[in-house]
């Protein structure tokens, strides 16, 4: 055990490796239950399915299905989906084309050199749509246990294919973009976790359901199953409307509220949350606000909340203007929002003429104190929920600030644990904006919060991953080896902690020269979930315990995921030359040569 004394000052934040080993848990389920009141809030009940509330509760289903939550996600259906069509990505010179094929939509990107020949294509069959498709519509598609991201997204507004959003750019993902839980937590009912893995799960319900805002109803379907005509309050199903303010937007804020960085709260994962219940006790979202940051598409929560209207009143909330059973469009939407807003406000209180108002916006109030803006998100524009006046067009633009602060009020959590999720946020975004230059210090200060949380007590076992990250990325190998190890000894399930754990191992392990060893973790993490990495090393470790057939398909495995992996065309190509194939070799060499010249061209670029 090294000692507190040795505090390792590199590339500019500290790093102390004395580590001890014990799960640090969140606040007591069953005090959240207690407090509460509401029966379907425990862990146990289970989740029935909307299919289940139809036969009770049609009128409210028949509302339901007019809400873009009803078509929130959904199974891929070729007849229903966009036209097919092609897409020249300009910034990297990528072709992309969408068809019909063999009863599937396929979408398929044609990777082509600096010449403009084709060097690798692939394609795949889209499995789930995802969106309503009032601004767009992304996809899904299935390989093996794993889902993945396709870099087109079908843009509603401008009735056109174009890269989906966080691609366009020359060097970007490509079909890499792993899909883990929390990806489609917005977008589905409900999922089988598949033993803890983030990575690998079953879509149960596609779109989001009647239990996504009421919680589980395996008590309400047998309580009148058993006694059909029980009255007085019911306590086996959560009624939003019967929720305190903070509760009640909750529900809505489970998926309507994501910062630019976020934290599980120590044992919880996001799908744990269940109306009723707070939702920092589950997990935390951070903002993080740049002066020159568009609005971001899911900004609703803190626009809100920054409202004079908001914070002058208890009542105002998400569904003072959004009922989810009774979606408002078209002239009805406009009349409806004007006479929300005519309940505190006067006519005569606005500060502008009638006939102005009539021309300017039609006289709807919203209009011009929620006016529509871009969004982070490419041709998706979307109204500002700060109510208020917005008198130039950069009024969308973030507040410049530095650091990230919780979007809710967090101060009921223990200050430690409000400590390691502010730190677990930092390392996140560092590790998805490492060259921002916002977040260069984000290293220093979760790393300096880590340690100081680890000598006063364990850290979980995503807090220990995080620390062994930080350790690694600083060239700590001594330090990481020592708490991945940990992490894989005190963690049996293929949590992501588990995961990142033993790919780091195995990455330590390959250094060091214990081909063994680093095999058996590769072999793991390749299993745990699909990476071009973690395959390379694989082969490179296979290859050097001589299992040579195994080696190429490794390899070849590496390069299905990300065809512009260089080095693996390097070491097929090395592999070819000892076994005396020397046409296969050449054309790796080849592949290599040509690969590396574009590279070097997008990522200057």
């Amino acid at each position: 055990m090294i000692s507190q004394a040795q505090l390792l000052h590199v590339r500019g934040f500290p790093l102390l490796t004395a580590i001890s080993v014990f799960l640090l848990v969140g606040r007591n389920a069953d005090a959240q239950v207690t407090a509460s009141g509401w029966k379907n809030t425990r862990p146990g009940v289970r989740y029935v399915g909307t299919d289940k509330c139809v036969r009770c509760h049609p009128r409210e289903h028949a509302s339901y299905l007019k809400t873009t939550h009803s078509v929130s996600a959904a199974k891929t259906d070729p007849s229903k989906e966009p036209e097919s069509g092609t897409y020249e990505h300009p910034l990297s010179g990528f072709r992309y084309e969408v068809e019909r094929k063999n009863g599937r939509l396929v979408h398929r990107e044609i990777m082509r050199d600096v010449d403009g020949d084709s060097l690798a294509v692939t394609e795949h069959a889209m499995a789930y749509s995802i969106g309503s498709g009032t601004h767009g519509k992304s996809y899904l598609y299935a390989t093996g246990p794993f889902l993945g991201q396709s870099p087109l997204t079908w843009y509603q507004d401008i009735g056109s294919w174009e890269m989906s959003p966080g691609f366009d750019k020359p060097y970007h993902t490509s079909f890499r973009r792993n899909i883990r839980t929390g990806c489609v937590f917005c977008h589905v009912g409900s999922i089988d976790r598949k033993d803890g893995n983030p990575y690998q799960f079953q879509i149960l319900e596609t779109a989001i359901g009647c239990e996504r805002c009421h919680g589980p109803g395996e008590l309400h379907v047998k309580q009148y199953a058993e006694n059909p005509n029980a009255v007085g309050v019911d306590r086996t199903i959560v009624n939003p409307s019967k929720l305190d303010r903070e509760l009640a937007e909750a529900v809505c804020q489970q998926c309507h509220l994501q910062g630019a960085g976020k934290a599980t709260v120590s044992g919880q994962d996001q799908w744990d949350f269940r109306p009723g219940l707070p939702l920092i006790d589950f997990h935390i979202d951070y903002q993080f606000r740049l002066a020159n940051e568009q609005m971001r598409i899911v900004g609703h929560v803190e626009q809100l909340q920054s409202s004079e209207c908001y914070q002058k009143t208890d009542t105002l909330t998400c569904t003072t203007c959004h009922n989810p059973h009774d979606p408002h469009a078209g002239a009805e939407k406009a009349s409806f929002y004007r006479s929300v807003c005519l309940e505190c406000h006067r006519d005569e209180s606005c500060g502008k003429p009638r006939q102005q108002r009539i021309e300017l916006a039609d006289n709807n109030c919203h209009q011009c104190h929620m006016p529509r803006r871009e969004t982070n998100v490419t041709h998706a524009a979307l109204h500002h929920h700060r109510i208020g006046i917005h008198a130039t067009s950069d009024d969308e633009r973030q507040i410049a600030s530095t650091g990230l602060a919780p979007i809710l009020d967090i101060s009921k959590l223990p200050k430690r644990e409000r400590e390691r999720c502010a730190a677990i946020a930092k390392v996140g975004l560092l590790r998805s904006r490492p060259t921002h230059q916002e977040v260069q210090g984000f290293g220093y200060d979760a790393t300096e919060a880590l340690i100081r949380l680890k000598q006063t007590g364990p850290l979980d076992a995503l807090g220990d991953s995080t620390v062994a990250w930080l350790a690694l990325m600083q060239d700590q190998r001594p330090i990481a080896e020592q708490i991945a190890e940990e992490v894989l000894k005190n963690e049996s399930r293929p949590t992501l902690a588990r995961i990142e754990a033993t790919s780091m191992l195995g990455q330590i392990m390959f250094e060091k020269g214990h081909a063994k060893r680093a095999a058996e973790l590769f072999r793991q993490a390749t299993g745990y979930y699909r990476d071009a990495r973690d395959a390379f090393y694989l082969g490179l470790c296979l290859n050097n315990l001589g299992d040579v057939k195994g080696a190429i398909a490794s390899l070849n495995r590496s390069l299905e995921i990300d065809p512009t992996q260089v080095s693996a065309h390097a070491a097929l190509r090395a592999i070819y030359e000892a076994t005396d194939q020397p046409d296969k070799a050449a054309l790796h060499q080849q592949a290599q040569l040509k690969k590396t010249a574009l590279l070097q061209k997008l990522r200057k670029d």
